[in-house]
């Protein structure tokens, strides 16, 4: 007689990712996401986009219905619809189970926008944060982020050479970026949490590589000489455009060149006045884009 495991939670729903024979998660489309995607107009959301309130309300609903666990962020995302995009009506748990190349562009193009300093309020842009910090929460799509980071990622033989990629300065180069790191941008990338694959994540990676060893050549150099941030504020300004409520006056503060190893719930030193006011502090995980206000 088989033993029954009793279940606190018989309404739980979990994602079911499409893989192949070797284990890989399959990026295609389903057929149902092409017959969505080529579909009539008519046929699709055209309503405005649900506010984050409302959507976190409905989603609660839904799964203290079907008796799953309202406690468990990941699971009531995933009766959030899509309020923005092709698959716009859809579920966010869906898409991940029928479009993972769709998630992963979406990642990457979120992490573009926050780069670029675009306008991220709005409930579409809401919905973008929520899907975006939803997929980051399974290992399945890190892995997959992961070794597109590795098998793209790989940089010349001479670092220096790279070139930034993006910004208002995309041509400068990675050597400029750490010579000049006294102008405060290389600061400003090391505070960051990036998305694996990206110019910002690689750029991260080579300058927290430079970090460690001027620390490991020159021990006293990370606790005698400080970087300080000149105002930028063109900068500053594209940062006002994404959430001018969150903004305020702070004065400048010393950030030492091995500011990626400072405490995660402190402000950054430094003029860490973008990631900080923007996000809070720093995050190692994917709940930074989680919703604000949980839960249910």
């Amino acid at each position: 007689m088989s033993k029954q495991v009793f279940s606190f939670y018989p309404g739980r729903v979990v994602v079911v990712f499409r893989k192949g024979s070797h284990g890989y998660l399959l990026q295609d489309a389903t057929e149902e996401a092409k017959r969505w995607k080529d579909s009539s107009v008519s046929l699709k959301d055209k309503s405005a986009p649900i506010k984050e309130e409302q959507m976190r309300a409905r989603a609660c609903s839904l799964v203290r219905d079907r008796g799953g666990d309202v406690s468990d962020q990941t699971e009531v995302l995933g009766e959030y619809t899509l309020q923005f995009g092709k698959y716009k009506g859809k579920l966010f748990r869906w898409l991940l189970e029928n479009d993972v190349g769709y998630t992963l562009y979406l990642i990457k193009q979120f992490e573009k926008e926050q780069t670029a300093g675009m306008p991220l309020d709005g409930p579409s842009k809401d919905s973008l944060r929520s899907f975006v910090g939803y997929a980051n929460s399974f290992k399945e799509i890190k892995a997959v982020l992961e070794y597109e980071a590795r098998r793209t990622g790989a940089v010349s033989s001479v670092e220096e050479d790279q070139q930034v990629g993006f910004g208002r300065m995309p041509t400068r180069t990675w050597g400029d970026v750490w010579e000049g790191r006294a102008d405060g941008f290389a600061a400003f990338v090391l505070s960051r949490t990036t998305t694996p694959g990206t110019s910002m994540d690689k750029l991260k990676r080579y300058l927290t590589k430079k970090t460690q060893e001027a620390s490991m050549s020159s021990p006293l150099l990370a606790s005698s000489q400080a970087v300080v941030m000149d105002e930028d504020e063109h900068l500053e300004q594209a940062m006002l455009n994404i959430s001018p409520s969150k903004m305020v006056k702070q004065s400048s503060a010393a950030l030492s060149s091995g500011a990626s190893s400072s405490p995660r719930n402190k402000r950054p030193a430094g003029r860490g006045l973008f990631a900080y006011q923007l996000f809070g502090p720093r995050h190692d995980s994917w709940s930074m884009f989680m919703p604000r206000s949980w839960p249910c």
